[in-house]
Parts: structure tokens; sequence; C-alpha cells
């Protein structure tokens, strides 16, 4: 740990996350590191803005339809839904989704909600079942 003998504090730790005015949160503020450096967060007495990138474990910034997903111990970008469109008549729809758990179904059939039989195999895929063959497509949320 640096010494404060003699020095100031934004001398010594230019790692320190301050306000950007140095005053106490009355409003919303930007941070900045010790340096001076800006840093693409706001916060308030409230809650917290990002005006730059939110990044997972790996570094990597999500896509449009994703979510920021924990698994406990980390963070990852992970999508959540899917869309199957089934081109081919079919009784049975097999749909791997890869969404980790048991999303809601909407089934459309001839632009019409249809009710069907939905069958979880996996927390990554399901079955969707009817009494004789149907094209369209199925929203997984």
């Amino acid at each position: 740990m640096a010494s404060l003998t003699d020095n100031k504090v934004k001398d010594t730790y230019k790692g320190l996350i301050k306000t950007s005015d140095s005053a106490e949160i009355t409003g919303e503020v930007q941070l900045s590191d010790g340096d001076g450096n800006t840093i693409p967060v706001y916060v308030n007495t409230d809650g917290v803005k990002f005006t730059g990138k939110v990044k997972d474990k790996d570094g990597d910034v999500g896509t449009d339809g994703q979510i920021l997903f924990s698994t406990g111990s980390q963070v990852n970008w992970k999508s959540y839904n899917y869309t199957h469109s089934q081109t081919v008549a079919s009784a049975n729809w097999s749909i791997s989704h890869n969404l980790g758990y048991e999303p809601s179904v909407t089934v459309v059939v001839s632009n019409q909600k249809v009710f069907a039989q939905v069958n979880y195999t996996t927390a990554n895929s399901l079955t969707i079942s009817f009494s004789d063959a149907q094209s369209g497509k199925a929203y997984l949320l």
C-alpha cells in the first residue's frame, strides 16, 4: 500500500474511482479515475447508468436479443429467445434452441396461434406434437 506522507490521495492512488467533480453525489455524476480519466459510468443516489459497452467475463459485448446471464460464479451473454421455422409440414417438430431452460412456447400456423403438445426433452431442446402434419413457426421465450 502506498504511503500518504507528503502526498495527495489523487497522486498516490491513480486507480481511485471518484466523481468527476470530486463532490458528494447529489445528482447524476460521471465517474473518473484518480488520474482524471473519465469512466463511462454515471451514478446518482438511486441508480447507475452505463454509457460504454457492458462486457461479460470473456470481455465480449452482447448482441441484439441477448441478456447478461449469471451462472452463479460469472456472467455471460445469452440469447433469451429463439424462433423456429418449420417449413416442411410435420406432426412432430424437434427444436434445439440452446436457451438452457424450458422456455414458454407460442406456436403459429397459417398466421394463427394454435395449441399443441410441448414436450421438454432437455434444457436445450423440445418437441412440439400435432394430430396432423403442420408447418409454421414456434416462438420461444
